[in-house]
């Protein structure tokens, strides 16, 4: 959604920063490999 909003508003998404943030189903078993655990980590950061 961040990124659409801000492709639409001509902005590139990189750099955007929330004060809350929705990651579904954050738990070991969605989350298993080393990519998934680095992005989830993106996501919380």
């Amino acid at each position: 959604m961040a990124e659409t909003w801000a492709k639409h508003r001509g902005q590139p998404a990189k750099g955007l920063e929330f004060d809350q943030v929705i990651a579904p189903r954050a738990d070991a078993d969605n989350y298993r490999s080393e990519i998934d655990r680095n992005l989830l980590y993106v996501v919380c950061t």
